[in-house]
């Protein structure tokens, strides 16, 4: 029997698939809450996760042995295979977590995108609240999965069912980490007044 091994990369893409899923969710929790220390934590936090994303699905990308073919694994879907399923996952929550970092900036920073950065969408308050809600499902997803996979490999260690709990766990609290870190330096930045705001 063949097992599994994988290397580096692979571990850098399980810390940063960790990172997006977890700052996403930290964002869509302080996006609901008024005041300035929230609003700087759900901005930085909206921000982190795609490009956490992005990064990640680069070196799975360089990882695959065949980068020209990489778009295949996203024209079948097998619900059980947890390789094929996390594909998907991965895929539609970046574009989940793009389109919520694209609310979150500011007008200014928006215009410098071109053409879709000046579409009156992202002026809708009511879809920049809705976003958190709707990419949180993805995002837990995507915290569960990579331990799903490793779980249903061959290697006696990793067979077990709370790996996936972990794997969740340790998402979370990464991606909470690296979001409130940016938020409070922001904001440390711009308004120190402001830090004590979180903390009510």
């Amino acid at each position: 029997m063949n097992e599994m091994t994988w290397g580096f990369p692979i571990v850098v893409y399980l810390f940063l698939a960790g990172l997006g899923a977890g700052s996403f969710c930290l964002a869509a929790i302080t996006s609901k809450r008024n005041g300035e220390g929230w609003e700087a934590c759900a901005r930085l936090a909206f921000l982190l996760a795609p490009f956490a994303i992005a990064a990640g699905l680069l070196i799975l990308i360089f990882d695959l042995g065949y980068q020209t073919r990489f778009w295949m694994t996203l024209t079948v879907l097998n619900i059980y295979s947890p390789m094929s399923v996390g594909v998907w996952l991965l895929s539609i929550f970046f574009m989940v977590s793009v389109l919520a970092a694209m609310f979150w900036l500011t007008p200014s920073e928006r215009r410098r995108i071109p053409w879709i950065g000046r579409l009156s969408l992202w002026s809708r308050q009511k879809w920049k609240r809705r976003i958190g809600a709707i990419g949180v499902p993805f995002a837990l997803g995507v915290s569960i999965y990579t331990g799903v996979l490793l779980s249903a490999c061959a290697l006696p260690l990793w067979r077990s069912l709370i790996l996936p709990f972990f794997f969740f766990l340790s998402a979370l609290s990464l991606g909470i980490e690296g979001g409130a870190i940016l938020g409070i330096a922001a904001l440390r930045k711009s308004n120190p007044d402001a830090m004590k705001e979180p903390l009510q």
